[in-house]
């Protein structure tokens, strides 16, 4: 699920959940467990528009700093 973080941490204009490739072996399943495991921690969260299509983007400028020194990339 790293690819997943460091798509949403790295978007300059967030990232849609249409956007989110799962690897091999996840379901869309595992990706909700995974998205609403980090909004309850505070690394990411998400905005709805009017036909609720999230955008998926780093919680803080703090959680972008954690990301960048993480080296997960």
């Amino acid at each position: 699920m790293v690819p997943v973080l460091k798509r949403i941490m790295e978007a300059a204009d967030g990232t849609r959940l249409d956007d989110l490739e799962l690897a091999e072996g996840y379901s869309r399943i595992d990706l909700a467990g995974f998205l609403d495991m980090l909004v309850e921690d505070g690394f990411i969260h998400f905005s709805e528009d009017a036909d609720a299509n999230r955008t998926w983007r780093p919680a803080s400028r703090l959680a972008r700093l954690w990301w960048k020194r993480s080296r997960l990339t």
